[in-house]
């Protein structure tokens, strides 16, 4: 699938596999929030959150989930996305898969 970037009606940039298109619409699969930010060092940090966490989803078959975005709302890019965030989109929304040996600790056991 082809990636596509765009920013929505609240100015967040999107990325996400396009799924279709049609003349009023966008459909894309497991879209990802790229936040950018200053920090106080004067370094620009960026942050890839999903749009939906994949672990919320009941079924296994709705991993690849899908948006539709009308295209009255969003600006869409034309640019060349870096291989890096590329790359990193495609491991979030990837469930951590659970073995025997993952420990998993309720908040409720730890102690002061």
């Amino acid at each position: 699938m082809d990636k596509v970037i765009f920013q929505d009606q609240i100015g967040r940039v999107l990325v996400g596999d396009k799924v279709a298109e049609t003349e009023t619409t966008l459909t894309v699969s497991d879209p990802k929030v790229v936040h950018t930010e200053m920090g106080q060092n004067g370094k620009i940090s960026v942050h890839i959150i999903p749009v939906y966490f994949a672990e919320i989803l009941e079924k296994e078959s709705d991993k690849n989930n899908f948006w539709t975005y009308n295209k009255n709302a969003i600006v869409l890019g034309d640019v060349d996305v870096s291989k890096d965030l590329l790359e990193k989109c495609e491991i979030i929304n990837k469930p951590i898969q659970k073995t025997e040996e993952t420990n998993v600790i309720s908040i409720d056991d730890i102690e002061d």
